[in-house]
């Protein structure tokens, strides 16, 4: 109450000089503000908008960039990954390669183990596995082979008269003449002067026949060093039994009984047994069911 009476109580002169001033403050405030903000923008542009053009370009430079590196890196890694799996196949093609040719190095190796150093022929011991091999092939393509039993005539008296290191370089030259012509069959040393043919599928006992025939003719022709360098040669004959497979009724005893037993008929000159046919010193056994 006291302060609004001493504000009545003021003159208008002091009302003025209070109330004016602050509208006058007020007014230059209003003034100064409106130009400021007037400038702000011009301002802005000056100083701000280079500042965000720039940011910008450089911001879309990063971004080309990083894309740019990114693809860089992506065709970089792939042209490593593409290397990589190409040595890893050379690796792979290689380390297959060298396991094959070791797997081929060991076959020799056991082939060799399995034969006859002088003739060159399948030792023994492998006439079973072999055999059975033969026998299993011709059961599954419906098909005979014949087995061919040869002996040497009067071998001893080369054994004899030369040596038996004599005898054994003769041998190895009668390996050479009676090796299987074919890949398909198989020759086997089964005795000291004993050998064992087994023929490809599709040979039956008269194939069987023709083919030892076939042998005791080049035998018979053929000259025997009896040393390197010598002039003295000797002549072989040979004897053989001839018999073949007969499907669904043969196994390996039989087979070998019959081909020994053709051979012994051979060894007797003018043999002719039931079953057999005799020509010179060969026979083959036929082998019809129920011979």
């Amino acid at each position: 109450m006291a302060n609004d009476k001493q504000e009545n109580t003021k003159s208008p002169i002091e009302l003025f000089k209070s109330e004016g001033f602050k509208l006058i403050t007020s007014v230059i405030g209003a003034v100064v503000t409106t130009i400021v903000i007037s400038q702000i923008e011009p301002v802005k542009q000056f100083f701000v908008q280079p500042f965000e053009t720039n940011l910008l370009i450089m911001t879309i430079a990063v971004i080309l960039f990083v894309i740019i590196t990114f693809f860089g890196l992506k065709r970089h890694y792939a042209t490593v990954e593409e290397q990589y799996k190409q040595k890893l196949q050379q690796i792979k093609v290689e380390h297959e390669q060298r396991i094959q040719q070791l797997y081929e190095e060991l076959k020799i190796v056991k082939d060799n183990a399995s034969r006859d150093p002088f003739t060159g022929a399948y030792k023994k011991d492998e006439l079973p596995r072999l055999l059975d091999e033969r026998i299993t092939e011709a059961e599954a393509n419906n098909k005979t082979f014949s087995l061919i039993f040869i002996d040497i005539d009067h071998f001893k008296r080369i054994n004899d008269e030369h040596t038996h290191i004599i005898g054994d370089f003769v041998l190895s030259q009668f390996g050479d003449v009676i090796r299987p012509r074919s890949k398909d069959d198989i020759l086997l040393r089964f005795g000291g002067d004993e050998f064992l043919i087994i023929s490809k599928l599709g040979t039956d006992a008269k194939g069987g026949y023709g083919f030892a025939e076939r042998l005791r003719r080049e035998i018979k022709e053929y000259k025997f060093l009896v040393e390197d360098n010598s002039t003295e040669r000797e002549e072989l004959t040979i004897s053989c039994g001839v018999t073949d497979f007969v499907l669904g009724q043969d196994n390996q005893k039989k087979l070998f009984a019959r081909a020994a037993d053709a051979l012994h008929m051979a060894k007797q000159p003018r043999v002719n047994k039931n079953g057999s046919s005799a020509r010179g010193n060969f026979v083959f056994v036929k082998t019809e069911a129920g011979s």
